[in-house]
């Protein structure tokens, strides 16, 4: 293996297309999984990583190449390129895994058709005048076009998504796997490859790099179109309750200035039946006056202007449904979340669980809302409705919706979900005796920079 490895080193490492080869990978890796900001200091950074994994793969793909039965089943050098991606993706890259498993699998499978392309060209230029100089050529433009790669899947990157769908990760990641197999096959037939077969192998290779690509490109723009329906629901959303509160508030302000305006008719009377000794009618009357100031203009306070007033939009829709209503708050009078943004999840997370209230069919029962900012700094958000005796489990849990309409409401579950995910957050979903249960918890620290990896959040949002 000694003598292999002082062979791969003398003859091969460093010869010049190798080193090409090397560092283009090493800067695609880079491109892929970095973000460079516009200063010395970060393009300084990526260019050292840079040079560091061109050192890596040089020196793991030299003890691949020493493997003895490689050149039996062909070059395997081309696991050196993919275990170093890998462990850049792992160990560096702070991208979602999600993320980083989609850009992975995108730049593999197309890397690996465009260097099999690569390998072709000589097969297909045999026969063509000064072939050899025109091969390199042709050959090197084809390894540094490699470089466009990365810059295509950043361009559309998924890591500037919210979140990306479980089966747009799958069918990416499966058809990539797929495009990487036929790609590495080819490859092992390569020598024994005659010239049609060879040109019938490039335009399939082909096909696999622009399907690969094109594939990528529009579930991304699945994606991008399905986050901007949410945020447009969100923002629908936000403005009806808007308008509603705006209502409301001007319904108070219309009971203010009856009782100002009363006020002065009310002090006129009292000093008449108090000058004119009429003691008992002056407590009767004050009795009707003390009772009439002291209902409430706002039927909740927990000391939150915006969450009083969303809390009480919510007891009115209740009050109309017939459903019994129970909010329990300890928040502090400012919370570090955008008005827009806590509407959005309240009033989402209270309208569903009013309507499942209507329609499991008791009445008796109380919808249960409690909110708390707890001492580890999150705010934590629980929502409980009853469910009928009779409802499907699996289909409540599955969180897809009974409504008529699907597309519409549908959407709903997914704003809230967003928007705990954009706050560091968790949501727990489950059925505990006989009521469907929320726990929500969203991080105050969000916009700081505060770490969440010494515990698990879905367990502790999940035991609130």
């Amino acid at each position: 293996m000694g003598e292999v490895l002082a062979r791969y080193y003398m003859y091969i490492a460093f010869e010049p297309s190798m080193i090409f080869t090397n560092l283009v990978y090493a800067v695609c890796i880079v491109l892929l999984y970095r973000t460079t900001k516009r200063n010395v200091r970060s393009i300084m950074i990526s260019a050292a990583q840079c040079v560091g994994l061109w050192a890596i793969i040089t020196a793991v793909n030299g003890f691949i190449d020493a493997i003895p039965f490689n050149n039996s089943l062909g070059s395997l050098i081309f696991i050196g390129y993919e275990l170093v991606l890998c462990g850049y993706a792992v160990f560096v890259c702070k991208y979602a895994p999600s993320t980083r498993l989609v850009y992975g699998v995108v730049f593999s499978a197309t890397e690996r058709c465009v260097s099999m392309l690569s390998g072709l060209i000589p097969l297909l230029m045999t026969y063509m005048p000064g072939g050899k100089i025109v091969e390199i050529v042709v050959r090197n433009l084809l390894m540094a076009a490699i470089l466009l790669v990365p810059l295509f899947i950043k361009r559309f990157g998924w890591h500037s998504l919210s979140m990306a769908s479980k089966s747009s990760v799958i069918f990416v990641t499966v058809y990539s796997v797929f495009s990487l197999s036929a790609a590495v096959f080819s490859s092992f037939l390569r020598n024994g490859m005659k010239v049609t077969f060879a040109a019938f192998t490039f335009v399939v290779m082909l096909g696999f790099v622009g399907t690969e690509l094109l594939g990528y490109w529009l579930i991304y723009h699945l994606q991008a179109t399905n986050r901007e329906n949410l945020e447009l629901l969100a923002i629908t959303t936000e403005r009806e309750s808007s308008s509603e509160l705006l209502r409301l508030t001007d319904e108070r302000l219309e009971d203010l200035r009856k009782i100002r305006h009363d006020t002065k008719n009310w002090i006129a009377n009292m000093r008449l039946l108090f000058e004119n000794g009429k003691y008992d009618d002056l407590r009767r009357f004050f009795e009707s006056v003390e009772e009439r100031v002291s209902e409430p203009l706002s039927a909740f306070d927990c000391g939150n202007k915006r969450l009083n007033s969303i809390v009480d939009l919510e007891a009115r829709k209740a009050k109309k449904m017939g459903v019994k209503f129970s909010v329990k708050a300890v928040v502090p009078s400012e919370l570090p979340f955008p008005d827009s943004e806590m509407c959005s999840l309240l009033t989402n997370l209270m309208d569903n669980a009013l309507e499942a209230a209507v329609a499991s069919g008791k009445p008796e029962e109380t919808v249960n809302t409690k909110m708390q900012l707890a001492s580890d700094g999150y705010l934590y958000i629980a929502v409980n409705n009853p469910i009928s005796d009779d409802a499907d489990k699996s289909r409540l849990l599955s969180l897809r919706t009974t409504k008529k309409d699907a597309l519409l409401h549908g959407y709903g579950t997914k704003i809230t979900d967003d928007i705990v995910r954009r706050y560091k957050g968790a949501i727990v979903r489950d059925i505990r005796e006989g009521r469907y249960c929320v726990d929500v918890m969203l991080d105050t620290m969000w916009n700081k920079g505060k770490e969440n990896t010494d515990y698990d959040k879905n367990q502790r949002c999940g035991m609130r």
